[in-house]
């Protein structure tokens, strides 16, 4: 856990988790441009719930003071992936549980002027079983990670310790840079490609998905927390643009200039297309072109391997 500290907006955010999306938003937050911020990391274990309470409850009162006016908590921690087990998601959904019934109850407690949580959630996850999701469809889950997204959702918007809840339904995150940790599609394809290895794709080529950049989610994340950019409770973060598999390969093959060799899952579960219509983008994202992040990644991957 992290904590950022803004002196000068009376501010104090907390941030969970480091992974491919909370280290963009920690990157963006820090290099904000406006704002001075100290950062201040804090010791917690995916293990130990009571011991996790304890600390946080210490790292809180700690950190707050009486001239904090705005608080803040952002939540983009998580081990399960997409293809995690009943078991495996019932876990992190009672870890998270816990850990947000204690923020809750500290805050309730704190009476500061604005309080906000902020919940870095799956669009992919949630309507899966639906070909092309609109602004106000309801989720449509096939499996166990789809259903941990809800309950965590759901825990959020019941609540009524925070004034402000905010919650992203991210599509298919990929990265320019971040070549560590869970790599995703595009980047295990160019690496791979690059390497002369096989890639293993759950899917056909035909099937569609939405990819947006952990930078964009990081920046739109980054300007509501911090410049009080408008925001929805439920925000869809996506590209609102369906690429294929086979036009994912060929824009690939054309850019590192070879072949890339690929052994297709015959699981038809993983075949599902999952795009997102325009009128789920909000106006304020901005998203930068997938063709161009893609040659920003070659590059870094080049450079990784020199």
């Amino acid at each position: 856990m992290i904590s950022y500290t803004i002196p000068e907006k009376n501010k104090l955010i907390f941030h969970f988790g480091q992974g491919l999306v909370g280290s963009a938003i920690e990157k963006s937050i820090l290099n904000n441009g406006a704002f001075a911020i100290k950062k201040k990391h804090h010791q917690h274990t995916w293990e130990d719930n009571a011991t996790n309470i304890s600390r946080i409850n210490a790292y809180l009162e700690e950190e707050c003071n009486n001239s904090i006016q705005d608080i803040q908590f952002i939540w983009s921690a998580g081990k399960c992936g997409f293809s995690a087990t009943e078991a495996e998601t019932s876990i992190e959904l009672a870890f998270f549980g816990n850990i947000f019934n204690q923020i809750s109850h500290f805050i309730k407690k704190y009476n500061a002027a604005k309080t906000s949580f902020h919940l870095i959630s799956s669009a992919g996850g949630l309507f899966e079983k639906s070909r092309l999701t609109k602004i106000n469809d309801e989720p449509q889950i096939a499996r166990p990670y789809g259903h941990l997204k809800k309950n965590q959702e759901a825990i959020v918007l019941a609540s009524k310790a925070f004034k402000h809840k905010h919650i992203y339904r991210l599509s298919s995150v990929y990265s320019n840079h971040n070549l560590s940790g869970r790599l995703g599609l595009i980047t295990t394809l160019i690496k791979n490609g690059i390497q002369h290895k096989v890639s293993k794709i759950t899917g056909s080529e035909n099937t569609l998905r939405d990819y947006i950049l952990d930078d964009d989610i990081a920046n739109f994340i980054r300007n509501i927390i911090l410049f009080d950019l408008p925001a929805n409770e439920i925000n869809f973060v996506v590209s609102g643009k369906a690429s294929s598999l086979m036009e994912i390969r060929r824009k690939i093959e054309n850019m590192i200039n070879q072949k890339l060799y690929l052994q297709y899952s015959l699981n038809k579960s993983n075949s599902r297309d999952i795009c997102f219509s325009k009128d789920t983008v909000p106006k304020e994202l901005e998203i930068s072109p997938l063709e161009t992040n893609m040659k920003i990644l070659f590059n870094n991957i080049i450079k990784q391997d020199i």
